[in-house]
């Protein structure tokens, strides 16, 4: 059966038939507008084609790829491109699957047999116990249990609170950035029609009703939440209001209920209730409105004019945040003011959402975590601390926010810029996503001067309010509703979305408040030009050549130089250890160490440092599940820049409440904050990926190894 490729791939394979030079990774994803990893999923795909076809596609490090074969093979291979079509029946992808099987197992939680699942989804019985252990681990993670039970079949345990927080969890997963409508117009005319999946609990008409009567609500309240807050909320809702009519009720523990009475939200949320009694016709007892009350105090938040006064433990808790992550990444971001407010914003519904368990989806997590892992384990850090004060564990989700808040100060500090044009952002989470574009933004493209960040609802006022000439959303807007030219960009963009964005926006600017047309005919007043047309191009590529040259950037966030070591040069065959046993963490952290200190690249006292660490700090360094990041500042005791890998034969714990146990421990030092930069960009990407982390963890072999990180080399 011949391989079946996407629509994509055969462009991909296509385009490379066509050339006899090597293509580098980043030029094939700015040429086919995706990301590195995306154009490395496919050549994964073509590889394995290519081959089928005689051909072979050869990736060589640091060239790029290309494909070798003699020209008739070549030519049968561009005639098989041509003719490939799609399937005519569609299989299911393993992130359907799982969806899918969450859904069955939510919706009939009394009894389900793997039979009756695998003939559900259209799957083996190992394919479905597969997925059976993934969807466990998550429903777990929102506080369902998977009960097994043999001759019986498969049962949930849970209570209802918990039950609706898994519900809503699957169906805002499902509910992309793309889906978000811009409806909210300036007088609310229109509600809003949810497309999607999201129908398969609620129905669309449903959700329109929801919507109708939040818009008849009219809360303060509701207009300061982002996007995706309302979003959470609507579908909160309209999943109490399902359940109420099948009988299923939430009850509170009378001292919470006591506590969230005594609270002005509770009247607010009072006052909504009526309305979606008299809507949907259903009784709803004062344990409902507290559970409506739990979501109005933990919503992401826009605005800060509502309600956002902080208490003295609030104010507490976030200059501890700032202490520790300030003396983690030795930058003085207590001097950054904007710093503490939008920590303040983000955490007091943070607090509240600790406090009642109640889960937040954070979309950029793993970009966060991969692109940035210093500041990550620097806010993990802080989080840990933290929770010993408050009593309460921190997901992984809210230290990511927490991390965007804390990276855009840190770019803050090296903002050095001219501005000629006024953008706004649109953007549909909360104030860090919104924070660390915003920073970004300003940091990669220093000529524009960005006035402000706003939710859909908001964005024609703030364009009559602000002047903006363009608008940077990260979900798709209509021109027509802003009024104004919009950019379409990801939450947190890579260098080849930014390259894109920087020339569409300053193609025609010179700098000077000119446009290149208007700085042509200042000329013509003066001089006699003989190529109009031909001088506006060489003005323009001028300009575009100034423009790609890199303003002054946080070391935190600096894009690869080229100057700098790449992972392959720091990680060789001699400082990798696969498949060891260790006893523990510390047994773990010696083994990864061994080999630099055997080659003199560290000393003794660096390795007790980072046990020291360890032991003072929490395990703040497992910064993603089974992932260790072991290191400790240059000054003690770091002779080179260095890394080495070791993977677990069986996992240990270093004592995180989420990530543990440990299987991949990276070990890695570096003389300043710079030169690691370009490796541990590429290493994060790696093990990101989960099918290369899924090689690297199986790797018997140097060579193996060195197979997989080859592949992250440009």
């Amino acid at each position: 059966m011949e391989q079946t490729l996407t629509p994509r791939q055969r462009s991909l394979g296509r385009y490379l038939l066509s050339r006899k030079q090597y293509e580098t990774v980043r030029s094939l994803s700015a040429r086919f507008d995706v990301s590195p990893r995306t154009v490395r999923y496919d050549l994964d795909q073509l590889e394995d084609w290519f081959q089928a076809h005689e051909l072979e596609l050869e990736r060589r490090p640091r060239r790029g790829v290309r494909v070798n074969g003699v020209d008739s093979a070549r030519q049968s291979a561009e005639e098989g491109l041509g003719e490939i079509r799609p399937p005519a029946v569609v299989a299911y992808s393993k992130e359907d699957r799982l969806r899918h099987l969450i859904i069955s197992l939510l919706q009939r939680p009394e009894k389900l047999t793997v039979d009756e699942l695998a003939q559900e989804i259209d799957v083996s019985r190992g394919t479905l116990l597969k997925d059976l252990n993934e969807a466990e681990a998550w429903l777990a993670n929102h506080g369902v249990s998977v009960i097994r039970v043999p001759g019986f079949g498969i049962r949930l345990q849970t209570d209802e609170f918990h039950w609706r927080q898994a519900a809503a969890a699957l169906m805002s997963e499902s509910w992309t950035h793309g889906e978000v409508k811009a409806y909210l117009r300036k007088h609310r005319e229109e509600v809003g029609r949810t497309e999607g999946s999201i129908r398969e609990w609620l129905s669309r008409e449903m959700i329109r009703e929801v919507e109708s009567v939040l818009f008849q609500w009219d809360s303060p309240t509701i207009q300061a939440l982002s996007d995706l807050a309302y979003q959470s909320l609507v579908v909160h809702i309209g999943l109490a209001v399902l359940r109420l009519r099948q009988g299923n009720k939430i009850v509170m523990p009378e001292v919470e209920l006591s506590e969230l009475m005594g609270l002005p939200e509770f009247e607010e949320a009072k006052r909504l209730t009526a309305l979606l009694g008299r809507q949907f016709d259903v009784s709803i007892p004062e344990d409902e409105i507290g559970y409506i009350v739990l979501h109005l105090l933990g919503a992401q938040r826009m605005r800060t004019s509502v309600d956002m006064k902080a208490s003295p433990p609030l104010e507490h808790y976030v200059d501890s945040v700032i202490h520790v992550v300030s003396e983690t990444l030795q930058l003085p971001l207590s001097r950054d003011p904007e710093l503490r407010e939008g920590l303040m914003i983000h955490m007091k519904p943070a607090m509240a959402r600790i406090r009642y368990h109640l889960s937040i989806d954070n979309p950029v997590l793993s970009q966060v975590r991969s692109r940035y892992p210093r500041v990550y384990a620097a806010c993990q850090k802080a989080a840990f601390q933290l929770e010993k004060e408050i009593g309460a564990p921190i997901p992984p989700g809210e230290i990511g926010y927490m991390a965007m808040h804390v990276g855009a100060a840190a770019t803050r500090l090296h903002k050095n810029s001219v501005t000629v044009k006024r953008g706004l952002l649109v953007c549909a989470s909360g104030v860090g996503t919104a924070k660390m574009l915003q920073s970004h933004l300003q940091k990669e493209i220093p000529e524009v001067s960005w006035v402000g960040v706003y939710s859909v609802i908001d964005v024609e006022g703030a364009v009559k309010q602000t002047g903006a000439d363009f608008a940077v959303s990260t979900l798709p807007l209509d021109a027509s509703v802003a009024g104004i030219p919009v950019f379409i960009l990801s939450s947190v963009p890579g260098h080849w979305e930014l390259e894109r964005l920087r020339e569409e926006l300053l193609l025609g600017s010179t700098g000077l408040g000119l446009s290149v047309d208007e700085l042509v005919k200042r000329v013509e007043e003066y001089a006699t030009i003989h190529d109009p047309d031909g001088l506006k191009k060489a003005i323009q590529q001028s300009l575009m050549q100034q423009q790609r040259k890199p303003p002054p950037t946080s070391h935190l966030f600096q894009e690869r130089t080229g100057d700098d070591p790449m992972l392959d040069q720091l990680l060789k065959e001699e400082t990798m250890m696969l498949r060891r046993s260790c006893g523990d963490w510390c047994d773990a952290l010696r083994q990864g160490a061994a080999p630099l200190l055997k080659r003199g690249m560290i000393e003794a006292r660096y390795v007790d440092q980072i046990e020291r660490n360890l032991k003072e700090h929490g395990a703040y360094m497992v910064i993603a599940p089974g992932i260790a990041l072991l290191h400790a500042r240059p000054e003690d005791g770091v002779n080179a820049v260095c890394m080495s890998l070791l993977t677990l034969k069986e996992p240990v714990c270093f004592g995180h409440p989420q990530n543990d146990p440990v299987q991949v421990v990276i070990t890695f030092a570096t003389l300043d904050n710079d030169m690691h930069l370009t490796a541990l960009s590429q290493l994060m990407e790696l093990l990101s990926d989960e099918q290369s982390l899924k090689k690297l963890r199986e790797a018997e072999t140097r060579q193996d190894a060195v197979q997989v990180i080859q592949k992250f080399i440009p």
